[in-house]
């Protein structure tokens, strides 16, 4: 033990959670106040893919130091002095996590712990007439309690994505993390090119395709922004996984493209769709029109999920965003008014409110709905590679729901003393394992093809059709908590942030994204299995903590 604690001592020494950067992470802050100022009016629009090129952040940065009040255009200054006032920046980070595990059943606890170090290295440049590149890598160490690094919230996901296998010794774990973009921009035009995550859609969280918490990969995106309408597309090169969580090779891609309408400045519609397909390169999907029209022409039964938007602005400072993708319908079943047909599809629905003159910052509230089998595509068995479904390294590249679940989520941002914030947030879950639907000539049925994910996720393919949450057990996870951050005013030798993280969840039934039938065949005993599923299903009572301090200059 001594000679591990003695390896992340070294490693902290040199390596270095990470800075974020407007430039390359969907999910930095700036994206969070550009969505404030565009709810309440100070901008008139907002790009539909993040990141933003770097020309369009500093000339969004610009009109809300023109136009906005003190408060916004003080706001929108910090952000372009951190971003462009300086090319380059580099910070240090230190944090440290538990979590306490009830379990309400057996009357256990557990308990895991971590630290982490962190160094990072960032860099942003305007060339001029519109052109920029960015571009950020960390190196960190960090040390674990638990081997399995078991020290996360339930879907929890990583800040950043590993650009290398990480290097693990025991306890101890070394990850690099990289990301880089070259964008052009002017005010109709914009094109980027990099290796980062990308999302679509102006929720903080992400909608329902394009996620900006989905792995990172090689993307290029070109947008057009008209009077009344703005048009994007998006390519990226994915890995494929095998539906039991092997990753694979790459040689899958996605192609999505979307086109919005504004009316007027209350009303906005968009008509997006993407297409993941492998195995080969096709071009055609590059063209303006809806992927499936050239999915049915080429016969590869590529997988299309199209969708529409509807955002409507009430009046400066509140906002109410719809997004409704559909992975399939089963249209002929629907025309029989046969509700429990194969439909694949995934609804979000929410309002944003961002005050005026107050300590609330942004209150966003939203119900979000996943139906089985969505996002999951291709009949294969689970040992095999799968070209279709919408994961990269086997991450979703839609929700972080599972599939058979819905969500409301409520979250408010206050800000009662200047650098001080602390964001208070509830969501209540379900979500249920498909596999319980199945019969034992069902199941004998789908393991004589092979192997199969049986936890209910996003690699639990499609055998028959499952009506929404009607199976016998539900998990239910109820969340609550606080996080804060205080910014010390900048000083010579840099900027000084503490933050933390406290939450608490009730998770009843327990255990439900646990496989149903491991590594069962046909001829397995499928009550016995199911029976020790059933008997590992608990209630549990977690509570986490983070805390960490962090460096910038």
């Amino acid at each position: 033990m001594k000679k591990l604690f003695a390896l992340f001592l070294l490693s902290a020494l040199f390596f270095s959670a990470a800075s974020a950067q407007a430039s390359v992470d969907p999910t930095d802050d700036f994206y969070e106040a550009a969505l404030r100022w565009y709810i309440g009016g100070v901008i008139s629009e907002l790009p539909q893919l993040k990141p933003y090129p770097h020309d369009t952040v500093r000339r969004l940065l610009f009109t809300v130091m023109e136009k906005g009040d003190r408060e916004q255009e003080a706001e929108a200054r910090e952000y372009y002095e951190s971003m462009f006032g300086k090319t380059w920046h580099i910070s240090a980070e230190t944090e440290g996590a538990g979590i306490v595990r009830r379990n309400g059943t057996t009357k256990e606890n557990g308990a895991d712990g971590s630290l982490s170090l962190s160094l990072e290295g960032g860099a942003d440049v305007l060339f001029g007439k519109g052109f920029g590149a960015g571009g950020r890598a960390c190196l960190s160490s960090g040390l674990s309690s638990d081997e399995n690094n078991t020290v996360r919230e339930l879907w929890s996901i990583p800040s950043y994505d590993n650009a290398i296998d990480p290097v693990s010794l025991g306890r101890v774990r070394i990850d690099f993390s990289a990301d880089a973009v070259v964008s052009y921009a002017n005010e109709k035009i914009g094109v980027s090119a990099g290796y980062n995550r990308t999302g679509y859609t102006n929720y903080i969280d992400g909608g329902n395709v394009l996620s900006p918490y989905a792995y990172h990969a090689p993307e290029f995106s070109f947008s057009y922004d008209g009077e009344r309408f703005d048009f994007v597309q998006y390519f990226a090169a994915l890995r494929a996984s095998d539906m039991l969580g092997k990753n694979g090779p790459y040689g899958k891609f996605i192609s999505f493209h979307a086109l919005r309408f504004s009316p007027n400045r209350k009303i906005r519609l968009s008509y997006y769709d993407s297409v993941v397909y492998g195995k080969r390169f096709d071009p055609s999907y590059l063209i303006p029109v809806p992927s499936a029209l050239i999915a049915l022409a080429n016969g590869y039964g590529d997988n299309v999920i199209a969708g529409f938007l509807f955002e409507y602005n009430f009046f400066p400072g509140v906002s109410w965003l719809t997004d409704v993708s559909i992975d399939r319908l089963d249209t002929t079943q629907l025309a029989r008014f046969h509700l429990n047909s194969d439909n694949r599809l995934a609804l979000k629905t929410g309002l944003s409110y961002a005050p005026k003159d107050s300590p609330c910052k942004l209150l966003t509230f939203s119900y979000t709905i996943i139906s089985p089998y969505m996002y999951t595509s291709e009949d294969t068995n689970g040992e095999s590679y799968n070209y279709h479904s919408y994961t990269n390294w086997g991450r979703s590249i839609g929700q972080n729901l599972p599939p058979n679940s819905d969500r409301l989520s409520l979250k408010i941002k206050l800000e009662p003393i200047k650098r001080f914030s602390v964001s208070t947030f509830a969501s209540i879950t379900r979500h249920a394992n498909v596999y319980q639907s199945y019969s034992n000539e069902e199941l004998k049925e789908i393991f004589s093809k092979g192997k199969h994910s049986t936890d209910g996720s996003i690699d639990s393919q499609y055998h028959k059709a499952t009506p929404l949450l009607s199976q016998e057990h539900i998990m239910y996870a109820a969340r609550g908590g606080a996080e804060v951050s205080y910014r010390f005013p900048r000083v010579k030798a840099g900027l000084f942030e503490l933050h933390g993280i406290f939450s608490y969840t009730y998770i009843g039934n327990a255990g439900m994204d646990t496989p149903m039938y491991p590594d069962a065949t046909a001829a397995s005993n499928f009550d016995a299995l199911r029976n020790a599923w059933k008997n590992q299903l608990h209630e549990e009572y977690d509570i986490f903590l983070s805390l960490g301090i962090k460096w910038t200059y």
